[in-house]
């Protein structure tokens, strides 16, 4: 493991750590996120969504097991969990076993890339269906 991939490994961990404390408290409350938004700027401005509108709709629908309900919302959300998943697993075991299980996830630009073009294709095709109707 790279000192980029050590990084982004203690970086998970935390994120990890805080997430499940932060879903944990969300059960435990009963509250709803989704029910908190704000009003988005852009899109009351521009009558346009912004690129990361139906984000939180998206991690709540994931934090309830929706998977297909998540992609639809925002499909970033799933990527991510789904990259955030491979990482910390394979990276965890490869830890675990001293190094013996050659199995760890590395970091690639590309990831980022395709971070990007979700975004943008997404940002696109929600706007293409709010002007359809």
């Amino acid at each position: 493991m790279n000192k980029v991939e050590r990084d982004l490994y203690k970086i998970g961990l935390g994120f990890g750590a805080v997430g499940v404390v932060v879903l944990l408290l969300l059960w435990i409350s009963g509250i709803d996120l989704t029910k908190w938004g704000r009003p988005c700027v852009f899109y009351r401005f521009t009558g346009c969504y912004c690129p990361g509108c139906g984000g939180t709709r998206a991690v709540m629908a994931l934090v309830h097991g929706k998977i297909v309900t998540s992609f639809l919302y925002h499909p970033l959300v799933v990527y991510l969990a789904g990259i955030y998943l491979v990482f910390m697993t394979t990276n965890t075991l490869q830890l675990i076993s001293h190094q013996h299980l050659k199995i760890a996830m590395r970091y690639h630009d590309i990831y980022l890339y395709l971070m990007v073009a979700i975004i943008f294709v997404n940002w696109v095709v929600q706007n293409i269906i709010i002007f359809m109707h």
